[in-house]
């Protein structure tokens, strides 16, 4: 491999890296805090692609990136309270129980797929440019609009990190965490902090379709993908684990994108289930898992 592959390939790594992350960040709320492993999060990624897809259609300003601007916090709004709707309605009575809470899940996630298709149709859609122009450094070259998806999502893992650190709800995620039954004899109210703990985790599934919205297509079957990639990422990093979570996504992305470039995405899918296999044998917790 070459240097401007490589360099190509790290570009192309770091952005998979980025959509992985914000994905996989909401599974490993819900499950540290929960202890629900969401497959219809995947599904609310999808949403937040189609939602963004039909704003800008709508084109409310003159300016495209005003209108994408806008469509990205209406989009991490919708899925969002999508979310907390879920949470009230199907997980919150049969909170304590993760079996049940599996099941539901993946109900959900065949449901909302099951109707997106009839509603959107399976033909494959798209957004417009959004951001003009190609970045190029040392022969590698990277579109504005990824680099853009990039840095949104940086600037959202880092809010996520100063968040639970350290503000009072963050701090209040954390103790439920650690220990319900003494979090709850703290006043630490556990239907509220569930609700805001969905809330995020499908906000940032949404953003993450948003972002990714005008750089693949867009249909209902588009979150399969990122859900199996984000339940790598939880695995290898350690379930319940932020930091661990961001770790897992860069080493997924990296390997993802360097892999594929030598000997072809099916391979680099293979080799990325035998890394998650190895680690469950040898280090169950994960690289950085602490549950």
């Amino acid at each position: 491999m070459g240097l401007e592959l490589g360099l190509q390939s790290v570009i192309n790594g770091l952005s998979l890296a980025a959509l992985y992350i914000l994905v996989a960040l909401g599974l490993t709320l819900l499950f540290s805090i929960m202890h629900i492993l969401n497959f219809a999060h995947g599904e609310l990624y999808m949403l937040g692609a189609f939602s963004i897809y039909f704003l800008m259609r709508l084109s409310p300003t003159e300016s495209p990136i005003l209108n994408y601007v806008v469509g990205i916090i209406v989009s991490m709004t919708l899925v969002g309270l999508l979310g907390v709707g879920m949470e009230k309605v199907f997980f919150k009575p049969i909170r304590g129980k993760p079996f049940q809470g599996l099941i539901i899940a993946m109900a959900l996630s065949m449901l909302i797929q099951g109707f997106s298709t009839y509603i959107f149709g399976v033909t494959d859609k798209g957004i417009r440019t959004v951001f003009e122009g190609v970045i190029r450094f040392g022969g590698a070259s990277l579109s504005v609009e990824r680099f853009v998806a990039i840095i949104v999502s940086g600037i959202l893992v880092i809010g996520l990190h100063l968040f639970v650190s350290y503000t009072k709800s963050g701090k209040a995620m954390r103790a439920i965490e650690q220990d319900p039954i003494g979090a709850a004899l703290q006043g630490i109210r556990p239907d509220f902090t569930n609700s805001l703990a969905f809330l995020i985790a499908a906000g940032l599934a949404g953003v993450a379709g948003a972002l990714m919205a005008p750089i693949f297509v867009i249909n209902p079957f588009m979150g399969t993908g990122p859900l199996l990639k984000a339940f790598m990422i939880i695995i290898l990093g350690g379930m319940g684990s932020v930091s661990g979570c961001i770790a897992g996504g860069l080493i997924i992305g990296f390997m993802d994108s360097f892999v594929t470039v030598l000997v072809g995405a099916e391979v680099a899918n293979a080799i990325g289930f035998t890394i998650v296999i190895a680690v469950i044998l040898i280090k169950p917790k994960g690289i950085l898992g602490h549950t």
